[in-house]
């Protein structure tokens, strides 16, 4: 039912905006992807890693994308788990056949 997608982003509050920048190119040595700016991009195997200032986040999110052939199936089924589907804060572009899901920070043992 589901695939991952290419996409995983990092929603962060502008006041963590450098913290974030700082984690993803000097902790973890991540090569910024130069072609996609302004948008901040940056290569993570196969992936990319989208970070993003928020201003109505108080905490870092990372959402992990994921594609489906029936979003309404998809949906359903989480709709059964404690699995958080991410739409509110900003569109999800048209024809889009997939979801983006918040991780919990807590489960991925994260302190964020």
């Amino acid at each position: 039912m589901f695939r991952s997608g290419p996409n995983i982003a990092m929603k962060v509050p502008p006041q963590r905006w450098q913290e974030a920048l700082g984690y993803c190119s000097k902790a973890l040595g991540l090569e910024r992807i130069d072609a996609l700016a302004p948008a901040t991009v940056f290569a993570l195997g196969e992936n990319r890693l989208w970070v993003d200032a928020v201003d109505k986040l108080s905490e870092i999110e990372v959402w992990l994308e994921f594609q489906t052939d029936s979003a309404a199936t998809a949906t359903a089924l989480l709709g059964r788990t404690d699995v958080v589907r991410r739409e509110s804060i900003e569109p999800l572009p048209r024809g889009f056949q997939g979801l983006w899901i918040k991780t919990r920070a807590d489960f991925l043992g994260l302190s964020v």
